[in-house]
């Protein structure tokens, strides 16, 4: 992942016609990993299906890939909502 932040880096430079110093560069490579550094946000062992849990104070449904959605009426099972069009795995 490194290589590709430091490309990224070097592109903007090239682009912008600027020139990061060393520390410069580090901390924005730095800044960078740690902001799309891979992450888990699955909290079950099953990683084939996606649990919704309705929020009552929020009126709204919390999905498993930490996402939310909102019906109009009712819930997934009576709008027919099968997959979650979030992270595409089976609701449960």
């Amino acid at each position: 992942m490194r290589d590709k932040i430091d490309s990224i880096i070097q592109l903007w430079a090239e682009y912008y016609g600027i020139r990061f110093s060393s520390d410069a560069g580090e901390a924005l490579a730095r800044m960078m990993e740690e902001k799309y550094k891979p992450t888990n946000k699955s909290k079950s062992k099953c990683q084939c299906s996606c649990c919704w849990t309705f929020d009552d104070i929020d009126c709204r449904w919390e999905t498993e890939c930490g996402e939310a959605h909102v019906f109009e009426v009712e819930g997934p099972v009576e709008n027919k909502y099968n997959f979650c069009p979030y992270c595409g795995k089976q609701i449960n």
